[in-house]
């Protein structure tokens, strides 16, 4: 069992344990929020093809903040000691070289395959476009699936990219 949260000092901060009542193992991450937003969620995703945990945290309207784990941390948490350096540093970059900025709202989603969505807005509530990213375990790689909402280059009274949920299954 996972879970995410911002500690007191605003760090970044990643626990487990071992259900059903194991003790609470927690990695406090270096990147540390100055902000008190209650948009600035922490989202994580596992990715069960290569057992990656995926982390974006900070954002409204921001540049991208994001680290991964090394692989197999999720999928074999009872023989890989848990510490920060687990984890790979923050960055704006999914795809080396290609920066992102303007996230609101990052959410991961998990597909059958075992890899794994990456979901968010880029932009303001009336002039924000949705974009869904691809990370493919097999190659430890992530690439661009594509826009599905166009809040941009439109009338704001048209779109509003304000997404509740998503679900993606076998069907």
């Amino acid at each position: 069992q996972y879970t995410t949260y911002y500690n007191a000092d605003g760090n970044v901060c990643i626990a487990r344990r071992k259900l059903p009542l194991g003790k609470w193992m927690e990695v406090i991450l270096p990147y540390a929020t100055g902000s008190s937003d209650a948009h600035n969620v922490i989202s994580m995703g596992i990715c069960t093809a290569d057992g990656t945990i995926h982390l974006a945290y900070d954002h409204h309207d921001h540049p991208l903040h994001y680290c991964c784990s090394e692989v197999g941390l999720a999928n074999e948490p009872e023989t890989m000691k848990w510490h920060a350096d687990n984890f790979g540093k923050n960055t704006d970059e999914l795809v080396p070289g290609v920066k992102i900025s303007g996230v609101c709202y990052p959410r991961f989603i998990s597909r059958p395959d075992g890899n794994l969505f990456f979901e968010c807005r880029h932009g303001s509530s009336g002039s924000g476009d949705n974009h869904l990213r691809l990370y493919t375990g097999e190659t430890h790689t992530w690439s661009n699936f594509g826009r599905y909402i166009q809040g941009r280059d439109i009338s704001p009274e048209d779109a509003c990219a304000y997404i509740n949920r998503l679900d993606y299954d076998k069907n």
